[in-house]
Protein backbone atom coordinates (compact mmCIF):
# COMPACT_ATOMS: atom_id res chain seq x y z
CA UNK A 1 0.00 0.00 0.00
CA UNK A 2 1.22 3.69 -0.79
CA UNK A 3 1.68 5.59 2.34
CA UNK A 4 0.64 8.46 0.54
CA UNK A 5 -3.85 6.68 0.07
CA UNK A 6 -3.98 5.38 3.33
CA UNK A 7 -7.76 6.20 2.69
CA UNK A 8 -9.07 5.06 6.51
CA UNK A 9 -7.59 5.42 9.92
CA UNK A 10 -8.15 1.61 10.55
CA UNK A 11 -5.82 0.82 7.52
CA UNK A 12 -3.21 3.19 9.49
CA UNK A 13 -3.95 0.89 12.31
CA UNK A 14 -2.87 -2.02 11.05
CA UNK A 15 0.23 -0.83 9.28
CA UNK A 16 0.89 0.35 12.94
CA UNK A 17 0.58 -2.90 14.07
CA UNK A 18 2.28 -4.93 11.43
CA UNK A 19 5.50 -2.39 11.70
CA UNK A 20 5.33 -3.26 15.64
CA UNK A 21 5.26 -7.23 15.08
CA UNK A 22 7.58 -6.96 12.62
CA UNK A 23 10.17 -4.89 14.77
CA UNK A 24 9.80 -6.50 18.11
CA UNK A 25 13.17 -8.12 18.21
CA UNK A 26 15.12 -5.62 15.80
CA UNK A 27 17.90 -3.32 16.77
CA UNK A 28 17.35 0.26 18.08
CA UNK A 29 18.63 1.90 14.72
CA UNK A 30 15.61 0.10 13.01
CA UNK A 31 13.13 0.82 15.80
CA UNK A 32 14.39 4.78 15.03
CA UNK A 33 13.72 4.43 11.65
CA UNK A 34 10.57 2.98 12.00
CA UNK A 35 9.29 5.17 14.23
CA UNK A 36 9.93 8.03 12.14
CA UNK A 37 8.06 6.38 8.93
CA UNK A 38 5.44 6.32 11.37
CA UNK A 39 5.31 9.36 12.25
CA UNK A 40 5.81 10.73 8.72
CA UNK A 41 2.65 8.28 7.99
CA UNK A 42 0.29 9.79 10.46
CA UNK A 43 1.73 13.54 10.22
CA UNK A 44 -0.01 12.98 6.17
CA UNK A 45 -3.06 11.59 7.22
CA UNK A 46 -3.75 14.39 9.75
CA UNK A 47 -2.82 17.05 7.07
CA UNK A 48 -4.96 15.29 4.90
CA UNK A 49 -7.83 15.32 7.26
CA UNK A 50 -7.46 19.08 7.87
CA UNK A 51 -7.31 20.10 4.42
CA UNK A 52 -10.50 17.94 3.30
CA UNK A 53 -12.32 19.53 7.07
CA UNK A 54 -11.21 23.47 5.93
CA UNK A 55 -11.96 23.38 2.29
CA UNK A 56 -15.42 21.04 2.36
CA UNK A 57 -13.90 18.13 0.20
CA UNK A 58 -15.50 15.39 -0.94
CA UNK A 59 -14.56 12.16 0.69
CA UNK A 60 -13.67 10.84 -3.29
CA UNK A 61 -10.61 14.01 -3.25
CA UNK A 62 -7.40 12.46 -3.16
CA UNK A 63 -5.22 14.34 -1.21
CA UNK A 64 -2.00 12.58 -2.19
CA UNK A 65 -3.04 13.18 -6.41
CA UNK A 66 -3.96 16.56 -5.15
CA UNK A 67 0.02 16.78 -3.41
CA UNK A 68 1.61 15.00 -6.02
CA UNK A 69 0.14 17.44 -8.68
CA UNK A 70 0.92 20.55 -7.17
CA UNK A 71 4.91 19.30 -6.34
CA UNK A 72 5.17 18.36 -10.04
CA UNK A 73 3.55 22.15 -11.21
CA UNK A 74 6.07 23.32 -8.85
CA UNK A 75 9.09 21.88 -9.91
CA UNK A 76 8.60 22.57 -13.59
CA UNK A 77 8.33 26.31 -12.80
CA UNK A 78 11.27 26.47 -10.95
CA UNK A 79 13.62 24.72 -13.80
CA UNK A 80 11.43 26.30 -16.84
CA UNK A 81 13.56 29.51 -17.87
CA UNK A 82 11.99 31.91 -20.72
CA UNK A 83 13.64 32.29 -23.58
CA UNK A 84 14.76 35.74 -23.15
CA UNK A 85 16.78 34.63 -20.10
CA UNK A 86 18.55 32.12 -22.17
CA UNK A 87 18.95 34.76 -24.79
CA UNK A 88 20.61 37.12 -21.91
CA UNK A 89 22.38 34.41 -20.91
CA UNK A 90 24.06 33.33 -24.35
CA UNK A 91 25.03 36.73 -25.10
CA UNK A 92 26.20 37.86 -21.47
CA UNK A 93 28.45 34.58 -22.48
CA UNK A 94 29.36 35.33 -25.34
CA UNK A 95 30.61 38.83 -24.46
CA UNK A 96 32.53 37.30 -21.58
CA UNK A 97 34.28 34.98 -24.16
CA UNK A 98 35.08 37.46 -26.56
CA UNK A 99 36.40 40.44 -24.50
CA UNK A 100 38.44 38.45 -21.53
CA UNK A 101 42.36 37.90 -22.52
CA UNK A 102 45.18 36.41 -20.63
CA UNK A 103 46.18 39.69 -19.44
CA UNK A 104 42.69 40.39 -18.23
CA UNK A 105 43.05 37.35 -15.95
CA UNK A 106 46.26 38.13 -14.51
CA UNK A 107 44.99 41.52 -13.97
CA UNK A 108 42.05 39.55 -12.14
CA UNK A 109 44.30 37.14 -10.06
CA UNK A 110 46.39 40.77 -9.11
CA UNK A 111 43.29 42.10 -7.86
CA UNK A 112 41.79 39.18 -6.00
CA UNK A 113 45.36 38.62 -4.49
CA UNK A 114 45.33 42.07 -2.85
CA UNK A 115 41.86 41.83 -1.14
CA UNK A 116 42.76 38.62 0.41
Amino acid sequence: MDSLNITTTGALVQIVENEKNRLRNAVWFAKLKSNRHIHNLLERKVLGVFFHDIHDLPMMFSFSKYLCENQDSQIVDFIEIDIFSWNFALALACWVFCNWSAADSQSLLQLLRLEI
